[in-house]
């Protein structure tokens, strides 16, 4: 057989591989449904490829071919954006840009939906270009495989079948493309050679790749310890574009399911959540509590925000020295799933694993989170199956003594938990006063708060606020359903804005007591926020 008699063929098999390549990315976050409405992305690859081999067939240069790609890629991503949820795309960019500007957390469907659009065309378009006219397919394989593994952190086991069809037709087309080299080679040294003997480079090439993918899925994980200096090194910039990638999707409801537990500095407003009985960890101990994973102290419209972020070798302690009306109590944590994150109830003391602390210095009950020790953590941002006891202090207070307790607020507490920002809502602010309006006290204060802020339905399944709403007052004044991220952010922010201090504090509460066990059960869905006035 022909050379000349093979291209026609060895064309069609080449755009079959590379459209498995790119469509198994596309089918992925197709399938995730970050964005409700969200247009065809395989039709999107398909269009892309196609006008390629349509350009190409018309043997233009190649600067005329990625001209008239570009121009009709923005059209047809433009076109596919209007269907798009949410409001025009030119205010949408606007207010995502502008926060850019002002260090402001923003993202939403628009943003989010607009940028895999135009990846998509992309990959299709300069892909085909890369590996029809070039024979390197890598960058698109290695673009996809970030896309994927990026995705992979945000979803559920369940989504992880998606990578067999990418490594398939990654491998299949690079040893595709090394046959039809080793061709092109065989005919410029006008080598004669049969069908038979393609086939059996083809069969020989293929042979290949799928023994390579066995040992691959069959072969032992290696020790990790060897990594160490490796893993040191990219672990900073690793990080870093995981949170971008949180702060630009921020508002996109979550299909995250792998019991992995982290908090980061800052914390949005979002969308949906789905929330599952997975088991996090099991507490044993008297004196069930909140289990306490983050205190955030400054709000913004978007979300909360740590001001304070250094971490210090923890110091262990036998009491809170004079504060009173206190008790010490000690619980036992098995934690399942992977965190850096040490739990504790009330006021923590100590803790039989070496741990650093989140805290200011000057106050002495202001922890804001508990986390593994560098040594213990090494090379790994998180543990699993940890096994701890932890002594906290928890108060033992009656209501008269709150009743009491008046308005004499440490320093400390005034300088971090009182602060709002300028853009609030005039209308919060007189909200507040409105419900507490017959409070004699502080107390009194959170009291009304609270029970005027639980008339408002529960629901989890919400979406996120608009682009440029404050996030308290739209769940006062519109939407008025929400779960404990908008319950706990309004008290907090009603409160300060009428001069009572108060934080805004995430980890668990404190689940479901297993008789059998003698230990209380967290679960996913015991998830909550709080606020601690």
């Amino acid at each position: 057989m022909k050379a000349q008699q093979l291209r026609p063929r060895a064309a069609w098999l080449t755009a079959l591989l590379f459209a498995t390549l790119v469509l198994s990315v596309a089918w992925l976050v197709q399938r995730a449904d970050w964005v409700d409405g969200m247009p065809s992305l395989a039709l999107l690859v398909v269009i892309g490829l196609s006008v390629w081999l349509l350009l190409d067939g018309l043997g233009l240069s190649g600067w005329k071919v990625h001209t008239a790609g570009l121009v009709f890629g923005a059209l047809v991503v433009w076109v596919f954006a209007l269907w798009l949820p949410g409001g025009s795309i030119n205010s949408e960019f606007s207010y995502w840009a502008s926060g850019l500007t002002n260090g402001e957390e923003r993202g939403g469907e628009v943003v989010f939906g607009v940028f895999f659009l135009t990846l998509f065309w992309l990959l299709s378009f300069e892909g085909a270009w890369l590996t029809f006219k070039h024979g390197q397919p890598w960058p698109i394989i290695v673009v996809g495989g970030i896309v994927l593994a990026v995705s992979m952190v945000f979803l559920p086991a369940s989504f992880r079948f998606h990578v067999i069809p990418f490594i398939v037709g990654s491998l299949f087309l690079l040893l595709h493309l090394s046959v039809l080299h080793r061709l092109q080679d065989w005919t410029s040294r006008m080598l004669r050679h049969g069908e038979r003997t393609l086939l059996s480079h083809y069969g020989l090439a293929f042979g290949i790749g799928i023994v390579a993918a066995a040992l691959v899925w069959l072969l032992p994980q290696m020790q990790a310890a060897p990594l160490k200096p490796a893993a040191r090194l990219i672990q900073g910039p690793v990080e870093r574009v995981e949170r971008g990638f949180q702060r630009v999707f921020a508002g996109l409801p979550s299909r995250y399911r792998s019991p992995v537990l982290l908090w980061d500095d800052s914390t949005q407003f979002a969308g949906a959540q789905e929330l599952t009985d997975t088991l996090l960890f099991t507490v044993e101990g008297e004196s069930p509590q909140y289990w306490r994973a983050r205190v955030y102290d400054s709000y913004s419209t978007t979300g909360w925000r740590s001001t304070f972020n250094t971490f210090v070798p923890w110091e262990p302690k036998d009491s809170l020295g004079e504060l009173q009306s206190r008790i010490n109590v000690v619980h036992t944590f098995r934690v399942n799933a992977a965190t850096d994150t040490l739990f504790f109830g009330g006021e923590p003391l100590q803790f039989t694993l070496p741990a650093q602390a989140l805290a200011r210095p000057e106050a002495p009950v202001d922890v804001l989170q508990m986390r593994l020790s560098e040594d213990v953590l090494s090379y790994f941002r998180t543990r699993v199956n940890l096994k701890y006891a932890a002594l906290s202090s928890v108060p033992v207070v009656s209501e008269q003594a709150l009743e009491a307790a008046g308005t004499n607020y440490p320093e400390w507490v005034e300088d971090n938990y009182l602060s709002l920002p300028s853009a609030l809502p005039r209308r919060v602010t007189n909200l507040a006063r409105a419900v507490i309006q017959d409070a004699r006290n502080p107390h009194d204060a959170a009291v009304a708060v609270r029970n005027f802020l639980l008339q408002y339905p529960y629901n989890l399944n919400i979406q996120a606020p608009p682009e440029g709403r404050d996030g308290v007052d739209y769940f006062l004044f519109d939407s008025q359903e929400g779960y404990c991220d908008y319950y706990a952010s309004s008290m907090v922010v009603m409160l300060r804005s009428i001069g009572v201090p108060a934080r805004y504090v995430v980890g668990y509460s404190p689940g479901t007591w297993n008789s059998t066990e003698k230990v209380y059960e967290v679960r996913e869905l015991n998830y909550h926020s709080w606020a601690e006035v």
